[in-house]
């Protein structure tokens, strides 16, 4: 993040705003910056054990201060336009010029401070974003469309790749051909079965696992009772 001097906030790019990231650090070989999200252990100590019960972890959303310079003196107006950009009541799409497909969603939070010469020459404004996850997001990556009408037994087999470093929970889009039910394994998850029943031709539908939400293109039909309630998530996560 520290080494990209310019950054796309809400669509719009700090070249755009006249504006650029500025180093602050201490040292002068490094620069701070978060590595990873902070976490902390769940777990709680009753009397007499030593050994505290684990129940799990828990991730903070991440929080950015970030340091922007502009190299010329701020009008009014220039003040105005970069608190609008800045100053959003809802996260928004954050991404630096140096790693574009590693997108995060933040908004400013806390205090904020302006340095500048008196005349708002070469003014530094600071000030800290907090995203909505620990985790940062990928671009969005969409499958060639396969054409299963005559699948039988014992199946087809469909190859994603997962070019995170977490498992990933797809959005399915199905158009049905003649009626019938609709089953996938999930190989990547110990088997791990998604099924829908009952269907009939010609209905489109989507299924966004991470969500957990089924939408039909025919208003006020849903298909809950018709789905097993299982919703896939691909766990193998390749390095490259």
């Amino acid at each position: 993040m520290k080494e990209s001097l310019h950054f796309v906030y809400d669509g719009v790019s700090s070249r755009d705003m006249k504006c650029m990231q500025a180093h602050l650090g201490n040292s002068k070989f490094y620069e701070e910056e978060v590595f990873l999200p902070e976490k902390r252990i769940l777990e709680e100590k009753v009397r007499g054990r030593d050994e505290p019960y684990f129940y799990g972890v828990e991730y903070e959303p991440l929080s950015l201060p970030i340091s922007i310079y502009f190299p010329y003196e701020m009008t009014d107006k220039d003040v105005r336009k970069f608190c609008r950009w800045i100053d959003q009541d809802y996260y928004k799409e954050l991404y630096f010029e140096t790693n574009p497909n590693k997108k995060i969603y933040a908004m400013f939070e806390g205090e904020s401070k302006i340095l500048h010469k008196g005349i708002k020459q070469d003014a530094i404004v600071i000030f800290n974003m907090r995203t909505n996850s620990p985790f940062s997001y990928s671009p969005v990556y969409t499958s060639e469309v396969y054409d299963l009408s005559q699948n039988g037994d014992p199946g087809y087999n469909i190859i994603f790749i997962n070019l995170g470093d977490l498992p990933y929970s797809p959005v399915m889009h199905f158009e049905m051909v003649g009626d019938g039910d609709i089953r996938i394994v999930n190989m990547s998850n110990g088997g791990q079965e998604f099924k829908m029943t009952g269907l009939a031709h010609g209905e489109r539908i989507q299924v966004d696992c991470h969500y957990q939400d089924i939408i039909m293109d025919i208003p006020g039909m849903y298909r809950y009772d018709n789905h097993n309630r299982v919703y896939l998530e691909i766990i193998e996560v390749t390095i490259i």
